[in-house]
């Protein structure tokens, strides 16, 4: 079995655990960086979206491309009357 020479390879392990180590940390570094930025840039589309289009409370919200419906819950509109009151 061959042994290990701490004297002659220590440094070699240590100089190589140090790069991986600062590696793994630029690495998550840059990870929390990637997702901060992700969850701004959908803050700003969600208040670029508001403001488009602000929501009603009970707004019913149809799919993209779809045909709007005037039945649900709209009445048909009302005739006009016109009919003149009786001369008396």
């Amino acid at each position: 079995m061959t042994s290990y020479d701490s004297e002659k390879f220590g440094s070699t392990f240590q100089n190589l655990a140090a790069r991986f180590k600062q590696h793994a940390n630029e690495t998550n570094d840059r990870f929390q960086e990637v997702a901060s930025q992700a969850v701004r840039d959908e803050e700003r589309r969600e208040s670029q979206q508001s403001t488009k289009r602000p929501r009603q409370p009970g707004a019913i919200i149809s799919e993209p491309g779809a045909k709007r419906s005037n039945t649900a819950g709209a009445s048909a509109p009302k005739k006009a009357d016109n009919t003149l009151p009786a001369a008396g």
